[in-house]
């Protein structure tokens, strides 16, 4: 069903969608003026994962995985990642380290990124020590549920997808904005796991269905042009905007998966950047702290100097822990015979 071309041309669209996080979050620091429709590199981030999920687990839980192994299986993938994003926040705090332009941190506050938990008492937000924490903990909860529904039978993607989608178009047009998931209160929380579900059941269809690459393009330009019009048409609807911008988004990710081998050289970037994209989304707020300490750079080669460096790091630390955790479970689940 997969092929090693279609997983390097996800890696990529994954590596830019981690970048363009990154300038929106920092584009003040930067001197840009408008970054706003950035923010719909979440929703291909989730689109992403409903790919990822539909290709690696799906004949798997049709043919019998459990709720705990599935679990598992995700949470040796991601949750080392966020352990070493926890651990460095904890560090900045003992370092006293001050927080960011969009960083609220203090000793107890950190703690709450290692077990992935909102904090509704906290009215600035309600990830503080780490802000893109609320989209991990919404891909979480969306990996539940996804895997609940599957389980039911592949029949229930269809109106998942749609009541999720219908979701966020309410929600969308209702608060003029798609930009939804991290604000406090319950609400936000539901609104932060409609959003994830509805692109990943988009995700599972992309990699279930078997659209050609023309009408793949197709969609794209119709979708592209419709966006234009809509921002050309002025700017007092931008949760429709925002919804325009995240399809575009989504039918490119479409059409990447479906194209050709990529040349080598780009195969072997598009892995790299793969492999640094969850690292770069959750170290590049807290490595923030640290700009301030090279404001005698170049913004930008601060950024590139402090994020880059502290996501090179996590990212090191990141495989071999994976590796690690991978190793440990095999010999406890699969102990070689002496």
């Amino acid at each position: 069903m997969k092929t090693t071309n279609r997983i390097e041309w996800l890696d990529l669209m994954r590596g830019l969608a981690a970048m363009a996080i990154v300038v929106y979050h920092f584009h003040v620091f930067l001197g840009l003026s408008h970054t706003g429709y950035a923010v719909v590199a979440v929703d291909m981030f989730f689109a992403l994962s409903g790919i990822v999920l539909a290709l690696k687990y799906t004949d798997s839980i049709l043919g019998g995985m459990g709720p705990l192994e599935f679990a598992g299986a995700r949470l040796r993938r991601l949750y080392p990642m966020v352990l070493i994003a926890g651990l460095f926040i904890v560090a900045l705090n003992f370092a006293r380290i001050p927080s960011g332009t969009h960083m609220l941190a203090t000793d107890t506050d950190a703690w709450t990124v290692l077990l992935v938990t909102p904090l509704p008492r906290i009215p600035a937000g309600a990830f503080p020590p780490d802000p893109p924490m609320w989209s991990f903990w919404a891909e979480l909860a969306a990996n539940a549920v996804w895997f609940a529904v599957l389980k039911a039978g592949r029949r229930w993607m269809v109106p998942l997808g749609v009541a999720s989608m219908a979701i966020i178009v309410v929600v969308a047009l209702r608060m003029n904005t798609l930009n939804v998931g991290w604000e406090v209160g319950l609400m936000f929380r539901l609104a932060s796991l409609a959003r994830a579900l509805a692109w990943f059941c988009v995700g599972y269809a992309i990699a279930m269905r078997d659209i050609g690459l023309r009408a793949s393009i197709a969609v794209l330009l119709a979708l592209l042009a419709a966006f234009v019009a809509a921002v050309r048409a002025g700017h007092g609807h931008e949760g429709l905007n925002e919804l325009l911008a995240a399809s575009v988004s989504v039918a490119l990710l479409n059409v990447a998966y479906r194209l050709p081998a990529p040349p080598r050289y780009l195969g072997t970037a598009s892995r790299w950047l793969g492999m640094v994209s969850f690292p770069l989304y959750l170290m590049h707020s807290p490595a923030g702290r640290l700009l301030p300490y090279f404001d005698f750079m170049a913004p930008w080669a601060a950024l590139l100097l402090v994020v880059g460096g502290a996501t090179v790091g996590a990212t090191m630390l990141n495989e071999a822990a994976v590796k690690w955790v991978n190793k440990v479970y095999r010999s406890r689940v699969s102990p070689a015979v002496t």
